[in-house]
């Protein structure tokens, strides 16, 4: 039976990770290009500020 607890827990879960997403893009879709482009730019810089940590962490992941 917990099987299936994990397995509705992680049906949940995801369910909750759309919501949050569809809501997500709702509010981008608001913006200006000139907006999107200053997000993508600061993403952009914080993956590259931390490249090593996060190449570290995609190794451990797989």
């Amino acid at each position: 039976m917990e099987l299936t607890d994990k397995d509705l827990a992680s049906i949940q879960e995801v369910r909750n990770l759309i919501k949050t997403a569809k809501a997500a893009q709702a509010k981008l879709a608001k913006k200006s290009q000139d907006e999107i482009d200053r997000i993508v730019k600061a993403m952009a810089e914080a993956a590259a500020a931390n490249a090593e940590k996060l190449a570290k962490m995609a190794v451990e992941e797989t």
